[in-house]
């Protein structure tokens, strides 16, 4: 083997021996390393899957949001309406499709047993606007969003295997969805989750825009295809001009409304993008800090070894051999480290979906793969080896004659670099260990907050009526009335009330309003009750 390859890599068994004569040494450094490679690893996998991959659609970066806006509310992100919608895929000269969709829940009944699932209201042109194919069957034609057209579902791949027994065979059987039977028409590949991975059925409006009510009832949300070579900026002031023209034609619902794109990768993101930067950045903290750590070992340990160095360096050795081989042994702590970091971050990643399901957009993306691991290496391998140049200079610097002495002590230059380091460290845990304390006394505070009722001691109960079966609303009055009736002859409760929404849990229903007797409002806008 040429001397240029053997050397070095004497040098690194010379520095696995090492750690293996040393366990408490190799222990506290293996395991200061691997705590910071893997919270940074852990991260990394997850803004790498959530903010770097680009979403799993054809050309992912010519897809945008299409929303509502009005400036004068402040708000630049609404839903949109049937009508509008309508309008926009009519009359816009920027967008190849436009599809729109509603998500929502539902009954499933007719299997094993009635279970309660979410599904997603689709136009037929959403699906071929995120240019997704099925893996089993076909997807929906235009005909099949009209009333009494809409009795066809696509279903995912999870329902698919779980629910359905993962039989290719079942496109073209039924299935009860709020009562009524519903044909498969086609199975969806597993990387198609769209809009939340909680969606297990699709199925189209089956309602035309008339039938939704009033223009201002801005329900659905909206995703669009930009034409070959239309930017989001050239889209969004084309679209400015289609909005003033709305609210000139339909001044009682569209004054003081415009249209506002955005790319749909910063939509799927943009709830988690700045936290996911943050918690990196901490992970990249709590990474210095070991990195200062493990500096601060390595010159502990090369002061230790001054009189084999000493010695080396009488017998011929020269300060660059010296350096190279102190480098070289630190790449076994790179190695042992990363390693232990990688498992650290898998155990972690694993948890993930159990914990965060449905909240983390594309948490299918993240995991430990070929990205992940050379992301891993390049790191383990740029620490050990950057935070070990200082020491391996500091220990080649050596006065001979006290070196050879037996007992030598360090210089007392070493002991100032090595309280320089120990006051970094503790800076750095410092800024860690500040942050830390002011989010948990923000979670502290946002807990004890007054939410302005009493939620001791009170139970919750979900449950919804099959439009299918029941389709009078009266009915469904009286259905709630006996089922609060039922649940008040029990003996442990007290009082018992029915809401369509729960407080705090991040859904609402508004509605306009217009207080008989007072002027509309001068900039044109609505109220809204909630």
């Amino acid at each position: 083997m040429r001397p240029w390859i053997a050397t070095p890599l004497d040098d690194i068994r010379y520095g696995f021996r090492l750690l293996i004569k040393n366990p408490a040494y190799a222990a506290i450094a293996v395991f200061t390393l691997a705590v910071g490679i893997g919270a940074n690893t852990a991260l990394f996998s997850l803004v790498d899957g959530i903010l770097f991959r680009p979403l799993p659609f054809a050309e992912p970066d010519r897809l945008v949001t299409v929303w509502t806006s009005n400036e004068n509310r402040g708000i630049s992100r609404w839903g949109v309406s049937l009508h509008d919608y309508t309008d926009w895929r009519l009359r816009n000269e920027v967008f190849e499709d436009l599809g729109a969709y509603n998500l929502n829940t539902t009954n499933l009944s007719g299997l094993d047993r009635p279970v309660r699932i979410t599904y997603t209201q689709v136009t037929p042109d959403l699906i071929t606007t995120l240019g997704v194919a099925p893996l089993h069957g076909r997807v929906f034609d235009m005909e099949e969003n009209l009333p009494g057209n809409d009795d066809v579902i696509l279903v995912s791949r999870s329902f698919w295997e779980v629910q359905l027994g993962g039989d290719p065979s079942v496109v073209g059987s039924t299935v009860n969805i709020d009562g009524r039977p519903m044909t498969v028409i086609g199975i969806m590949p597993a990387s198609f989750t769209f809009p939340s991975p909680r969606v297990q059925v699709w199925k189209p409006f089956g309602m035309l825009p008339e039938e939704e009510g009033t223009r201002g009832g801005r329900w659905v949300r909206a995703v669009a295809r930009l034409a070959p070579g239309v930017t989001v900026e050239s889209a969004q002031a084309s679209l400015d001009i289609l909005g003033q023209q709305l609210a000139e034609e339909y001044p009682e619902t569209n004054t003081g409304f415009g249209i506002f794109v955005e790319p749909l990768q910063a939509t799927a993101t943009g709830g988690i993008r700045n936290t996911l930067f943050i918690l990196w950045g901490t992970a990249g903290f709590v990474l210095l800090i070991a990195c200062v750590n493990l500096a601060n070992l390595l010159m502990a340990r090369a002061t230790g070894r001054q009189r084999e160095l000493a010695v080396r360096t009488a017998i011929g050795a020269s300060r660059s051999r010296l350096v190279r081989q102190l480098i070289a042994e630190s790449i076994p702590l790179a190695v042992v480290g990363g390693t232990l970091g990688l498992g650290l971050a898998f155990v972690g990643l694993r948890g993930l979906p159990q914990l965060a399901a449905g909240r983390i957009p594309s948490l299918e993306f993240v995991g430990i793969d070929a990205r992940v691991l050379l992301y891993t290496l390049g790191v383990s391998l740029f620490v050990t080896v950057f935070f070990s140049i200082l020491p391996a200079r500091r220990a080649s610097n050596l006065d001979l004659t006290p070196a050879l002495k037996e007992g030598g002590k360090a210089t007392s230059s070493r002991g100032r670099v090595r309280g320089v380091l120990v006051v970094a460290q503790v800076a750095l845990a410092m800024v860690v260990v500040t942050g830390a304390g002011l989010l948990v006394n923000s979670f502290v505070s946002l807990v004890n907050t007054d939410p302005g009722f009493t939620a001791d001691q009170v139970l919750t109960v979900r449950t919804a009526p099959s439009w299918g079966e029941i389709p009078e609303r009266e009915r469904v009055g009286q259905m709630f009335a006996e089922i609060q009736r039922e649940v008040a002859s029990l003996p442990m409760v007290r009082s018992v009330s029915a809401v369509n929404r729960l407080p705090l849990d991040g859904n609402s229903w508004g509605t306009s309003l217009q207080i008989e007797g007072s002027e509309p409002l001068a900039d044109g806008t609505q109220r809204i009750a909630l």
